[in-house]
């Protein structure tokens, strides 16, 4: 709330009247303090700034205006990621108590009832007077929801006030959801979401190279503490954890005294944890190897928690149980700390990965020279095909791409019995014996080599991938030996390597949607114009050919008319699907906008268009189901065969275009060429 406060003050007059605030509140806090999300303050200043503002800069709505800035304010952080998790207004409306958990522990906030357009939303101020300015504010922001949807700003109404003596504050919030549709809206949308994914991102990466440059293991655990409160934005926080052969345990807290935080530590440690009836967010801080203590988020008791954020909050968990593992190990084996170092460094190298192919090249190669083998595979877990894909194997001197030798299978399918162990207890496995099982043998048909041992990488009951190492004599040892380091050290890289490939894919969603249209997941127009250009510049290097197709929909607009645009919606996804089942294999279909659409074909030539192009007009012309109903559309399609070395996207789509208005004033249906 400080943070939008101060942005407000400064677009309105600069940094003069920030100053001038703050010096006649009387605020000693620095201004960094004031502006940093993470951070709580009490509530009798923070209405003396708002107060203030709004006499020294004569603002009648400065809590309205305020409020519909907070959440652009922050729009790459955690809180605001899990908003738009929840997929509308409607969804955040009904959490709204506990969204606004997120910005005062003095107010509570309930859903009344909620629509697809309009919902109604209680707010009351239990233990201070409410003030008309946070009667404003709260407008304000509940104003701001929509828009972090890329819909215009809603439409707030406050019917009752708790300032004019109601019981309670009442708003009404209608938004028009049809401007999500708005080009510029949804590209600034798309716009923040990268931001955000970015943002959290480079935070992680931040942390692991940060971490992997402390010795001291207090000092890391208090890194971890204060990056978690961009997590969980909670007024306490608490991390009480205990190394296996410590006698203490070590606490680390934000926001606590010293006569609190006993108790604290004692109820979160308790069995069960005492949750203060779900108020408190409490994850365990654990690993395969040990259970060390819990992470904990605290809010004043009877407050709620949003569901999504015991994922956020469990990933600085992990990393707790990462650096107190490294440290449980350093203890046991300090004459190793070369193979320590390693697994520092794959940490911080594997901060610095994008994808999950460059996660499992880096993995294999770095887990082979820390174990010590002869050969080492990574394979990557698929879910939507069930099956393990291999991405890269390593072997001493050098690394073997994933198709490498086109006769040897680069997939497997793990029997749901092997899926649920490593998925429940991801530990090293050691094959018994490989002649007498047949899903080993296929095993090492993929790898390439007799597997000696198969380490899970899962994460939240997931699974990820696997690492395959060989079987013959390791440096360290065999795993057959309960008690050889190797084990633990592998449970190490399982877990690095877990957090890796979660960002890798998460990075990769991201991406994917702010390079594809949401309705039918083909590549948009941004998306389009750099695979042309790609194929216009490899063309002008082969002396070969391009060609585009530009397809309009004929009659698309009484579809939208007569049954509406949801039955618009299914029309457009139907023709996306026909037309990737019509255009050749290699061949690129996207979505460029409205009811238009693109085929992008490399190497093709005047005659190498007439097929698809026959069984895209035959195909568009067959009648879609829709609204209990079937509706009849065609296409017309204009074609141009690139002037490869003059072309470039810009000419060539608009010589595409011209070939369509020519089909279409023709009498559509039909396909003309580009001259």
């Amino acid at each position: 709330m400080l943070g939008a406060l101060m942005t407000h003050l400064r677009d309105q007059g600069g940094e003069r009247l920030v100053r001038a605030v703050l010096e006649s509140a009387g605020e000693r806090r620095p201004l960094s303090e004031l502006e940093d999300g993470s951070r709580w303050g009490p509530y009798a200043q923070a209405l003396r700034l708002f107060s203030v503002a709004a006499e020294l800069s004569g603002e009648a709505d400065l809590g309205r205006r305020v409020g519909e800035l907070v959440l652009l304010r922050y729009a790459s952080s955690g809180v605001l990621e899990v908003l738009r998790s929840l997929g509308s207004p409607s969804a955040v409306l009904r959490v709204i108590g506990e969204v606004a958990a997120k910005q005062s522990t003095v107010t509570t906030m309930s859903c009344v009832k909620v629509g697809d357009r309009h919902g109604v939303v209680a707010a009351r101020t239990t233990t201070v007077e409410r003030n008309r300015l946070f009667c404003d504010y709260t407008a304000g922001a509940l104003s701001a929801i929509p828009v972090i949807f890329g819909m215009h700003k809603g439409v707030v109404a406050e019917t009752r006030c708790q300032t004019r003596g109601d019981p309670y504050c009442r708003y009404e919030v209608e938004w028009d959801p049809s401007t999500a549709d708005d080009l510029a809206h949804q590209v600034e949308l798309l716009r923040t979401q990268v931001m955000a994914a970015t943002a959290r991102f480079e935070a992680l990466e931040a942390m692991a190279s940060e971490l992997a440059s402390v010795d001291d293991v207090d000092d890391a655990l208090e890194r971890i503490v204060q990056r978690a409160r961009m997590a969980a934005f909670a007024p306490q926080f608490v991390l009480a954890v205990r190394l296996p052969r410590d006698s203490r345990v070590r606490v680390h807290h934000v926001g606590l005294d010293d006569i609190k935080l006993p108790r604290v530590v004692a109820e979160v440690l308790g069995n069960p944890p005492d949750d203060h009836d779900g108020s408190r967010l409490i994850v365990d801080v654990a690993s395969a190897r040990h259970s060390y203590g819990r992470l904990a988020a605290l809010y004043p008791r009877g407050y709620r928690l949003l569901p999504q954020e015991p994922r956020l909050l469990s990933a600085y968990a992990g990393h707790v149980a990462a650096i107190l593992d490294t440290a449980a190990a350093l203890d046991e084996a300090r004459k190793r700390a070369a193979t320590i170092e390693s697994l520092l460094d794959l940490a911080t190298g594997l901060s610095e990965l994008r994808t999950a192919t460059e996660v499992a090249f880096r993995l294999s190669e770095t887990t082979r020279e820390v174990v010590g083998c002869q050969d080492s595979c990574v394979l990557v877990f698929e879910p939507q095909d069930a099956v393990f894909v291999r991405s890269c194997r390593a072997t001493r001197g050098h690394s073997i791409p994933r198709n490498a030798d086109a006769s040897v299978p680069d997939r497997i399918v793990v029997s749901r019995s092997l899926m649920e162990r490593m998925t429940q207890d991801p530990t090293p496995i050691v094959p018994d014996s490989l002649k007498s099982n047949q899903e080993f043998f296929e095993l090492a048909r993929v790898v390439g080599f007799s597997p000696g041992a198969i380490v899970p990488i899962a994460a939240a009951g997931a699974l990820l991938g696997m690492i395959v190492l060989d079987s013959g004599d390791w440096e360290d040892g065999s795993l057959h030996t309960e008690t050889n380091r190797g084990r633990s050290i592998l449970q190490g890289i399982a877990k690095i390597a877990a957090t890796a490939l979660e960002n890798a894919r998460m990075f990769d969603e991201i991406r994917h949607q702010a390079s594809h249209d949401p309705l039918t997941d083909l590549p948009n127009a941004r998306l389009f114009e750099e695979l042309v250009e790609k194929a216009l510049a490899n063309a002008a290097r082969t002396q070969g050919s391009v060609a585009l197709l530009f397809v309009d929909l004929d009659y698309f607009k009484r579809v939208n008319d007569e049954f509406g645009h949801r039955a618009g919606d299914r029309v457009l996804v139907e023709a996306g699907h026909r037309l990737r089942a019509s255009a050749r294999a290699g061949d690129s279909v996207a979505r460029i906008g409205g009811d238009e659409f693109a085929i992008l074909m490399p190497g093709a030539l005047g005659k190498d268009i007439e097929a698809p192009v026959r069984r895209i007009l035959e195909r568009l012309s067959e009648p879609i189901s829709v609204a209990n109903t079937t509706v009849v559309i065609s296409a017309s399609i204009g074609a141009a065969i690139a002037e490869v070395g003059r072309d470039d996207f810009d000419s060539l789509l608009r010589r595409a275009d011209g070939a369509l208005y020519r089909a279409k004033s023709q009498g559509r249906a039909r396909v003309c060429l580009a001259r």
